[in-house]
């Protein structure tokens, strides 16, 4: 499966900031955000009427992003798909860091929240189930 990864410095703007910024941008582009964590958040791209086709991870820490774009299982291989998620990422992330307002900035945190509390409310259910299974 194809993958592309890019790393940015992003001066005087801490984990959270860009994690919360991130997820605006995700919003603009339209792509479907299933799963947040600690700095980390995991979307994907509906692009067939099938379901979605790329997995969009982001990563975050004080003064650095990162992005990765990885083709779903069972999709056709053009490398150049991921390379374009990763464009238009960082391309909506640029223009998101320049006009989110504070207001903006406090809705998508408590987005992104309601997100992680869900993510770990579906991470205890699997390890329920798992251990049901054993």
């Amino acid at each position: 499966m194809p993958e592309r990864t890019q790393t940015v410095t992003i001066e005087g703007y801490d984990a959270v900031k860009l994690h919360v910024i991130a997820y605006g941008a995700l919003l603009q582009l339209g792509w479907t955000v299933k799963y947040a964590g600690n700095n980390i958040l995991v979307a994907y791209i509906h692009k067939t009427w099938k379901g979605y086709d790329n997995e969009i991870t982001i990563q975050t820490a004080d003064g650095q992003l990162s992005v990765t774009s990885k083709m779903a299982q069972g999709t056709a291989s053009d490398p150049a798909e991921t390379e374009k998620d990763v464009t238009d990422f960082m391309n909506a992330f640029d223009a998101v860091k320049k006009k989110a307002t504070d207001e903006d900035l406090r809705e998508w945190n408590q987005q992104v929240s309601a997100i992680e509390e869900e993510t770990v409310k579906l991470a205890e259910q699997e390890i329920k189930q798992s251990t049901e299974v054993d």
